[in-house]
């Protein structure tokens, strides 16, 4: 009998752990832990277009892949991320764009990216050459040598012509509109849209 009852006891105390490890317990808590990015305050000024931030520290606590965004797309845009990084890229505004990043348990961690440029902002004249190839100047000169770039070069590409004051936008992809931005030596900035 006491055999019978040990074993019966056995039995039940299995029971009753199965039951309680498959029912529903606790929630994973999100949001928890803070991600720190680095650098977390960048100034980028008219030497630089773009900064690799990072995710630095992690423990146990951070859960891949990362999402990355910015508060103001009109400031920069995430161009490229992958693991822990992300690369940021400049538009020619000036002003402050915050960087957020979370993980998949809703951590989040933050840098600041605060944008300038030159004194005087740099005019561009657009002229349509053909179906698919715009002309572009500045027209009021800036300092030295220009330095033009594309926001998604994936829908068009800018090639310089001599010192750079004018150059040529071959349209790769008409889907959307293109920026293009040109930059003299003292970091005055220009853009414009190429439909």
């Amino acid at each position: 009998m006491k055999k019978a009852t040990l074993i019966l006891g056995v039995v039940a105390l299995c029971a009753i752990a199965c039951v309680l490890m498959m029912s529903p317990g606790c929630e994973t808590a999100s949001g928890l832990y803070q991600l720190t990015v680095d650098p977390s305050f960048v100034e980028l000024t008219y030497a630089s277009n773009s900064v690799t931030l990072a995710v630095i520290g992690t423990s146990n606590n951070l859960s891949l892949p990362l999402t990355w965004s910015v508060s103001n797309p009109e400031l920069g845009y995430i161009a490229m991320e992958s693991g822990y990084s992300a690369l940021y890229f400049r538009h020619a505004a000036n002003g402050d764009n915050v960087v957020m990043v979370r993980d998949q348990y809703d951590n989040e961690g933050f840098a600041t990216i605060s944008q300038k440029t030159g004194e005087n902002a740099l005019s561009i004249q657009k002229t349509r050459a053909d179906t698919n190839t715009w002309t572009l100047s500045v027209i009021n000169p800036g300092s030295g040598t220009y330095e033009w770039w594309v926001h998604k070069p994936s829908l068009g590409e800018i090639t310089t012509i001599g010192n750079g004051q004018s150059a040529v936008y071959d349209v790769k992809d008409f889907s959307q509109r293109n920026d293009v931005y040109v930059r003299d030596r003292r970091g005055n900035i220009g853009s414009a849209s190429i439909p």
